[in-house]
């Protein structure tokens, strides 16, 4: 998939969406050095589709590069913020937002942003699942733990992904998290 999307790039860089596939399937695919390369590229051809800075910003984070992430991650906030001006019943929006102030440590917005987005979806997997992380970013274990058990119940059930998620590292060991997401038994 990586080739194909990279000829598309190649061919119409300005492609809708083009870039974002790009950066998507090399972070998955653990290619963080590569979405670093083309992250620039992939913001600019993204215009104001604030999507694009997830993978990127995963990525970035992935490699430890915080000085990095924390600039693309303002550009990010900056976005985001016009976009909800425009759109402000975008619950994926609103919950990327409370992420990203989670990051920089701005409690009350990221409250703020978590509750309005849960209260936009409040059976959204994804938006609960990402409540549940910032939960745990700004200490808030019972919150994120409740978060964390209402995406379950609401279907994100990936035991892989959660517990790699750095994010959640307040709860990993906590007896709820084990019971909802297992670690798999490891081979003698």
């Amino acid at each position: 998939m990586t080739a194909i999307v990279r000829n598309v790039v190649a061919r119409i860089p300005d492609c809708e969406g083009a870039y974002y596939l790009l950066v998507r399937t090399l972070f998955a695919s653990g290619q963080f050095q590569e979405v670093a390369v083309v992250a620039e590229r992939a913001i600019e051809a993204s215009g104001n589709d604030y999507n694009i800075y997830v993978p990127i910003l995963n990525a970035l984070d992935a490699l430890g590069k915080t000085e990095a992430s924390k600039n693309i991650r303002q550009r990010a906030l900056q976005v985001i913020e016009a976009h909800l001006h425009k759109v402000p019943e975008d619950a994926r929006a609103r919950i990327l937002l409370g992420c990203y102030y989670a990051m920089e440590a701005r409690e009350e917005d990221a409250l703020r942003e978590t509750n309005l987005a849960m209260q936009l979806r409040p059976n959204d997997p994804m938006v609960l699942y990402n409540a549940a992380c910032i939960f745990s970013t700004i200490q808030k274990k019972p919150e994120a733990l409740d978060a964390l058990s209402k995406a379950w119940r609401a279907g994100f059930r990936d035991p892989d992904w959660v517990r790699r998620d750095t994010s959640l590292s307040l709860l990993h060991g906590d007896p709820e998290f084990e019971k909802l997401y297992p670690a798999k038994p490891t081979a003698s």
